[in-house]
């Protein structure tokens, strides 16, 4: 058997309706609400009294990654980035409480 390109077969998109029920993906409501930790966790590496380099090396984060969203290349960390930062930096996470969409 010769080994060569193959022309791409495209299968025909499903209606929504003919999918099955639970696998429609679902939308995150994350716009609705300001990323106030981000914003505050980008402000704090911003103005932090040592180099992102330093940083990077305490925590096992790459610098790479640290430059990237303080200069909002990058969305969010995962937690245990969060957490890595927290710990060297000396912050604590806490939740604000539920919010409440209705009011202003």
């Amino acid at each position: 058997m010769a080994l060569g390109w193959r022309r791409n077969h495209y299968l025909p998109l499903r209606k929504p309706s003919d999918r099955m029920p639970g696998t429609m993906k679902k939308r995150s409501n994350a716009s609705a609400v300001p990323p106030l930790l981000s914003e505050q966790l980008r402000d704090i590496l911003a103005n932090a009294p040592v180099s992102r380099y330093a940083i990077a090396k305490a925590t096992g984060i790459r610098q790479s990654t640290l430059s990237r969203f303080v200069n909002g290349q990058r969305d969010g960390m995962t937690l245990a980035t969060i957490d890595a930062l927290g710990k060297y930096l000396r912050l604590t996470i806490t939740s604000a409480g539920p919010i409440d969409e209705g009011k202003e």
